[in-house]
């Protein structure tokens, strides 16, 4: 279970607990009451990032875990736009899907940048989830937040890993290039004048020389090749 479905999970129990023990029993409310009460700790205490906005994007609850990862206090961000937290690099064409998607009462879920107290601009991952009431109509929305930092910063480095090896690979590529034609030039050279050379008129041991060197060349030249191959 991801760390966002967990988070729902939580927060979906709060609500519905919240408005389905209006109707419940005076001794029924108790029970529930504590539950509400310990499922609102459990959030609150969370590691993942909650934030509850009304109707008009104002922000209504945060818990402890959002503080944390956006640098700002609850008092701080309650009663806010929180498109007052997000930066402008973050695609319209994005914001306007999640508006369309949650208002038809589907939950989103995309990628998009926020902005730390600090400053800092940060990549977080969230799923924004309708909430209906009893009568079925949009209630809230319950918006959980994946800080992104870490793992686009090992995306960053794992690309640049990889573009210096793949760097590397090019280079080597074109250094046995010009090896093999730096290596078998002379050596074709050393071959084909050996041939040429044996078709002069030779002393016998003079034919036997030339052999030799021509074939030791045309060795060479197989041993450079299977050298390059393997390299």
């Amino acid at each position: 279970m991801t760390v966002l479905a967990i988070g729902l999970s939580l927060v979906g129990g709060v609500l519905t607990g919240l408005w389905f023990g209006r109707r419940a029993p005076n001794h029924r409310r108790r029970s529930q009451s504590t539950m509400i009460r310990s499922l609102s700790q459990a959030i609150d205490q969370s590691y993942s990032a909650v934030m509850i906005t009304d109707l008009e994007s104002r922000i209504q609850y945060v818990n402890a875990g959002l503080c944390r990862q956006i640098g700002y206090t609850a008092e701080e961000m309650l009663g806010k736009s929180w498109r007052d937290f997000q930066q402008p690099e973050t695609p319209p064409e994005v914001l306007a899907e999640l508006v369309a998607t949650v208002r038809a009462g589907r939950p989103w879920r995309n990628e998009w940048f926020n902005r730390r107290k600090n400053g800092e601009i940060y990549t977080v991952r969230g799923c924004v989830s309708p909430v209906t009431d009893d009568e079925g109509q949009l209630a809230c929305f319950v918006t959980i937040f994946e800080d992104l930092t870490e793992t686009k910063r090992n995306e960053t480095v794992l690309r640049e890993a990889l573009e210096r090896a793949a760097e590397g690979e090019r280079a080597k590529s074109r250094f046995l290039a010009t090896m093999s034609h730096e290596m078998r030039t002379p050596l074709n050279g050393i071959s084909g004048f050996a041939s040429l050379l044996r078709s002069t008129e030779l002393t016998p041991e003079q034919d036997e020389f030339v052999e030799n060197i021509r074939t030791s060349g045309e060795a060479l030249i197989q041993l450079t090749d299977d050298i390059l191959e393997l390299a």
